[in-house]
């Protein structure tokens, strides 16, 4: 499913305005992967999977990304939103495309149809991971510095979701290397400032 933008709604507004399933989503049932990542291009994805207290998927659920506890976090604009929203296919599935960079551990809260499934209620709180690791919104050569610095243990470096940093995330990153908002910088960049010159 295609990720969108908050409108700047209350989450009850939301589930008036919307359809969504009667089912009541689960804390513990559904399926809340503890790494998130996202890329200020847009192409990292995020699932989740949405099901009731019987266990059963609910298609056409409202899902919310709550970023609001990750001032790391920078989100493309526009205007930079605080939270993300999709809705959950015929297997309960919820896809986003977060377009941002920066990191963030364990703070990102999510919502299935007003319900709350982390922060204690059932699921961690998923932390972030972004090639873009230093939250200017544009990958470059600059936050390969930035990740060399990070310990194993972090999981703002953990690129790929596996549970660790190493060299994986560091290919993930230099993949990654002349991505910004919306667009992909021709050829191998260098530097910020040379980055700049394109497009002046």
């Amino acid at each position: 499913m295609r990720a969108f933008y908050s409108v700047p709604l209350t989450l009850l507004a939301l589930a008036i305005a919307l359809p969504v399933s009667a089912s009541v989503p689960s804390p513990n049932n559904s399926t809340i992967p503890p790494c998130l990542q996202m890329c200020p291009y847009g192409d990292l994805t995020y699932m989740v999977v949405i099901r009731d207290f019987a266990n059963n998927p609910i298609p056409g659920s409202a899902v919310m990304l709550d970023f609001s506890g990750c001032p790391s976090v920078r989100l493309c604009p526009p205007p930079g939103p605080t939270t993300y929203y999709a809705f959950t296919n015929a297997q309960g599935v919820a896809t986003f495309a977060v377009k941002g960079g920066g990191g963030c551990t364990s703070s990102v809260n999510v919502y299935a149809d007003g319900v709350l499934l982390t922060y204690g209620s059932g699921q961690p709180n998923p932390s972030v991971a972004s090639p873009d690791q230093d939250g200017n919104k544009f990958v470059i050569v600059s936050d390969q510095a930035v990740l060399s610095a990070k310990t194993a243990t972090d999981p703002t470096a953990d690129l790929n979701c596996d549970g660790t940093h190493n060299a994986a995330d560091d290919a993930v990153l230099s993949a990654h290397l002349g991505h910004y908002c919306d667009a992909v910088v021709p050829g191998a960049p260098h530097s910020w400032g040379q980055l700049k010159m394109q497009y002046r």
